[in-house]
């Protein structure tokens, strides 16, 4: 679908250069022959004028061509997150098992402060958003998005009261 909507954006920007050339073209025609734009003969006006009109047609269909383009892009990523959403549930599960088994085998997991919270609407991405990143930062290079906790969530104790290191 996006490579359907780039090639149209494409098509649309063709036509738009045609269109401006067609457009000088006349122009430079009535500039050759010496004529005023004030005072145009009848088929040069309507001509001047109907490639104006055509230009500003073919600009109009750019534009929506661009908006369909960028619809298709945002359908696309909405779909990404939706995948990685589901992944991030099935996570979700998996951990729980994990403390489950760990927990009836008399290992102690430490709660974890890096709670997942489910948005309010399973189509709201910007509450997925700012409840999974709510103090992100505009500029940051990608390897300080991750920090290494040394905070009592990393650390299990089993019965004896020794600690293993768990990272959830």
């Amino acid at each position: 679908m996006i490579t359907k909507a780039k090639r149209l954006k494409l098509a649309a920007e063709e036509k738009v250069a045609a269109q401006e050339l067609y457009e000088t073209t006349m122009l430079l025609e009535a500039v050759k022959r010496g004529d005023d734009f004030t005072s145009l003969d009848p088929m040069m006006a309507i001509n001047v004028a109907r490639a104006a009109r055509d230009t500003l047609i073919a600009e109009e269909h750019l534009a929506v061509s661009r908006v369909q383009e960028c619809e298709a892009i945002l359908t696309g990523l909405r779909d990404a997150v939706e995948e990685v959403h589901a992944r991030v549930e099935d996570a979700n599960l998996q951990v729980g098992r994990l403390l489950s088994i760990m927990n009836s085998q008399g290992i102690h997991v430490a709660p974890s402060t890096k709670l997942y919270l489910p948005p309010s609407s399973e189509n709201d991405l910007l509450t997925i958003f700012n409840t999974s990143f709510p103090t992100c930062p505009t500029s940051m290079s990608p390897s300080s998005y991750y920090s290494v906790s040394e905070s009592a969530d990393n650390l299990a104790t089993d019965n004896s009261g020794s600690e293993l290191a768990v990272s959830d």
